[in-house]
């Protein structure tokens, strides 16, 4: 039952962290959900403890989507596991509905005339996972699939720094691979400076992290987090990407580099946490304009150089 009554107490976010990673929420799941619980006004739960207070239709304020695991974590609503369903059956099959072949979203054909006056209004994450998705597929030949889970664990990758940085401490369980051990079959690339292990299974995960990413929910986010802006949004970043080297890609603070200055502006700090910005195309092709004009002048002078030819030099009289 909801208590509405005295002081309302501060909600400890780290806490709350650690206890929904402990339900296997993502790390923006968990802040997402942090932020939803501080918010509400009707119903006060400063700690996971108070979950022992309140009934599911206390916590109706939560999405649906994002609701599920933490009430049955909390013993609100019935586990999902079916019975006379072994527990090894669920996790094949589960695992089985978790690596379908996606079919890559069909870009735009819009002129670069229109993608420069096209501005979309969206959070940080949904455009840094569209953009390492693209890097994965020019710079490592990865499916679409795996490129899609391959940027999620980029964004995971970055939330966890957000949190520490703004004050939280997130607690995550540790891999085989955080321990020095010997892990499943994997591929190591590595994508806006985030060091990645592209597992057997077609999942990935960025390293010391124990939660493996797959492509299904990564799709179904994008398509929510740009709707009818996704096709021109992948237009966008594909002619960036595309007109970059691989070995660019894959240098240090590169990319990343472009992705600070092409990012949505949000404010700093937890006030800029899940907030949407405005991502403008023309940043985006401004940059590619910048890095192809910054190369081929490069390599203009470098032709130039070598065409050139030495001068022979004069040979010095011999004095008599």
């Amino acid at each position: 039952m909801a208590d509405t009554e005295g002081a309302r107490p501060a909600v400890d976010p780290v806490s709350w962290l650690r206890y929904l990673l402990g339900c296997k929420y993502s790390s923006q799941e968990a802040m997402q959900l942090i932020q939803l619980i501080a918010k509400e006004k009707g119903v006060q739960l400063p700690t996971p403890e108070a979950l022992k207070n309140v009934t599911a239709k206390d916590l109706a304020f939560l999405p649906k989507k994002l609701s599920g695991k933490l009430l049955r974590k909390a013993g609100l609503a019935a586990s999902r596991k079916r019975s006379g369903t072994s527990g090894d059956e669920t996790s094949h099959k589960r695992r089985k509905a978790a690596s379908p072949v996606l079919t890559k979203p069909q870009p735009s054909a819009k002129s670069e005339e229109e993608l420069r006056e096209t501005t979309i209004l969206c959070k940080r994450s949904p455009v840094m996972i569209l953009l390492a998705a693209v890097a994965g597929q020019k710079a490592y030949g990865l499916p679409w699939a795996q490129a899609l889970a391959a940027g999620k664990a980029v964004a995971d990758a970055y939330a966890q720094m957000k949190a520490k940085h703004i004050g939280l401490t997130p607690w995550e369980r540790e891999s085989a691979a955080a321990n020095g051990e010997e892990g499943p079959s994997r591929r190591m690339i590595r994508l806006l400076d985030i060091d990645l292990e592209v597992l057997e299974s077609g999942s990935v995960r960025f390293r010391g992290s124990a939660e493996e990413v797959n492509a299904a929910g990564v799709a179904r986010y994008l398509s929510k987090a740009f709707a009818d802006d996704l096709p021109v949004a992948l237009q966008a970043l594909e002619l960036l990407v595309g007109a970059l080297d691989e070995a660019d890609i894959q240098a240090d603070r590169f990319l990343y580099g472009m992705w600070e200055r092409i990012r949505p502006s949000v404010p700093r700090g937890k006030a800029g946490w899940g907030a949407k910005g405005n991502l403008s195309l023309q940043a985006v092709l401004d940059e590619r304009a910048r890095y192809l004009e910054h190369r081929h002048g490069g390599e203009d002078r470098k032709v130039k150089a070598e065409s050139t030819p030495t001068p022979t030099p004069t040979p010095t009289p011999t004095p008599t």
